[in-house]
């Protein structure tokens, strides 16, 4: 969205070549006055995860009568997928230099990912002096590592385990996408072996050998000849007579006895849906809470036992729901009655009219 000339410059411009000087002002000249007073909630999007995540959250907010605003980030790598993203749900958006021109004392800015890019970090820092509330949402699996969500007022976590974070206040509202996992559950029938193999990379840069892809492949034919591969439609590999699953993720993850993934939020959704996990991760993966399965899972730590693992789980293909279940109390909470996303949305009200924030909170 382009509100004057001026700005209207950064996009027929070289874009790196003003960039740099369009975000030095934008951050330190004062807000104009809104012709509504109303403070906003500013969503920033770095990619469709992100979109995924706040879209129905932002929905909620606004039905309430709240004004909000979705953002990207100007020359961001996935700047084109996260308009993509939204543009296919309707939903306009500004970008960072425009946000950083119009926030103003009393708004809230909601992020999923509060470590980069530099250029971001730059905004929160310097709107932060207006008055303005930065809240982060726990935008995925591996909340913990070390340079996550220290850029926030406010964290949004799923569960205990976020409190570890020790961001300035914290307040627990569960994920919407575990909970929506376990209202799915599991429609494998029992004794049934289906495996499906999360492949996370994108393309033949990011995994040139396709070195995940093949074990994992080899491990799951010996067993289901019919297994699901889910992966990105660009990636091939054709000697492998590779056929990628099309199905919807969450339907696929629903219809599996069993999950092979690396480090991903799949491990909650799968655990909270019924399906047995065998994570096998990379040789230099951060691990981080994945490192304590507490038999919720399996862990193959190469080839030979990712092996073994499977050819375990089509001996006996049983779930462990009581380890299953403390592992997730641990990370994620779940309640009756309000949504994750309505835990997550009357924190963000409060936090605009400078309430106390509802849940349980650090």
């Amino acid at each position: 969205m382009q509100s004057d000339g001026s700005s209207a410059l950064i996009y027929r411009w070289p874009f790196k070549l003003l960039t740099a000087i369009q975000l030095m002002f934008a951050i330190r000249l004062p807000a104009k006055k809104r012709a509504c007073q109303s403070s906003k909630i500013f969503f920033v999007i770095h990619n469709k995860n992100h979109t995924m995540i706040f879209h129905r959250l932002a929905s909620i907010i606004a039905n309430a009568g709240n004004p909000i605003a979705f953002v990207t980030i100007d020359g961001h790598r996935l700047e084109e997928q996260s308009r993509k993203a939204l543009a296919e749900l309707n939903l306009p958006a500004i970008r960072l230099l425009d946000m950083a021109h119009e926030v103003t004392s009393g708004d809230v800015i909601c992020v999923g990912n509060d470590w980069s890019p530099k250029k971001l970090l730059s905004v929160l820092s310097q709107v932060r002096k207006r008055g303005v509330t930065i809240a982060g949402v726990v935008e995925g699996a591996r909340f913990l590592r070390k340079g996550y969500y220290k850029n926030v007022d406010h964290l949004l976590c799923w569960g205990p385990s976020g409190l570890d974070i020790n961001a300035k206040e914290t307040t627990i509202v569960g994920s919407p996408a575990i909970e929506a996992a376990a209202q799915r559950g599991n429609t494998c029938s029992s004794n049934t072996v289906r495996i499906l193999i999360n492949y996370k990379k994108s393309n033949a840069t990011d995994d040139p050998d396709f070195a995940w892809g093949k074990t994992t492949i080899e491990a799951a034919r010996a067993v289901d000849p019919n297994f699901m591969f889910s992966a990105h439609p660009s990636t091939r590999n054709a000697s492998l007579d590779l056929k990628i699953h099309n199905e919807p993720f969450e339907l696929a993850l629903s219809s599996a006895s069993v999950v092979i993934t690396k480090a991903s939020t799949v491990i909650f959704e799968a655990l909270a849906s019924g399906v047995c996990v065998i994570y096998f991760p990379e040789p230099n993966e951060e691990r981080v809470e994945f490192a304590m399965a507490d038999g919720a899972f399996e862990t193959a730590n190469n080839a030979q036992e990712l092996i073994a693992h499977v050819k375990t789980h089509a001996g006996n293909p049983v779930f462990p729901q009581e380890n299953a279940q403390r592992f997730l109390n641990k990370h994620v909470s779940m309640e009756n009655g309000l949504s994750a996303n309505e835990r997550t949305a009357a924190c963000l009200i409060s936090m605009l009219h400078n309430e106390t924030s509802s849940g349980m909170t650090q």
